[in-house]
């Protein structure tokens, strides 16, 4: 589904039958469901804007850090439907990168790891807010 680095880890017996749900829509119903997993993902956009720091990245580069989020998809690979949050890349590079993710690093507003917090707090609840909202737009109850 969304994946910040390496992945997002289910938590709950629960999440089995709510990932159920997901996989059977993706297939049932591939273009709702890619619409509703970037809905999703802008709100977790969203919140990780309001986490990323503002700094400008480097002194040849005026580009703002918050300034470089976007998302990207959805896609459909070989698990299913994915939609990808970026923040930073090429435009920051590496040294940024590496500096801001120092644990003694801080940032004058922002924080540092503001996309995984993001993903980190909302992995319990994000799977069920996917399904309520391909049930409301599919107008009905998903079956478990």
């Amino acid at each position: 589904m969304m994946r910040p680095w390496g992945g997002i880890e289910w938590e709950g017996a629960g999440d089995r039958v709510i990932l159920e749900k997901l996989r059977r829509m993706v297939v049932e119903t591939p273009a709702i469901a890619a619409e509703v997993l970037a809905a999703e993902g802008a709100i977790e956009l969203l919140e990780s804007d309001r986490r990323t720091p503002f700094d400008q990245v480097n002194d040849r580069n005026p580009v703002h850090l918050r300034e470089t989020s976007r998302l990207e998809g959805p896609a459909l690979a070989a698990e299913g439907i994915e939609v990808t949050l970026v923040i930073g890349g090429a435009s920051v590079g590496a040294p940024y990168a590496v500096k801001q993710h120092q644990a003694h690093y801080r940032h004058a507003e922002g924080q540092r790891e503001y996309l995984l917090s993001v993903m980190e707090e909302s992995k319990r609840f994000l799977a069920g807010r996917i399904v309520r909202r391909l049930e409301a737009r599919l107008g009905t109850v998903l079956r478990g």
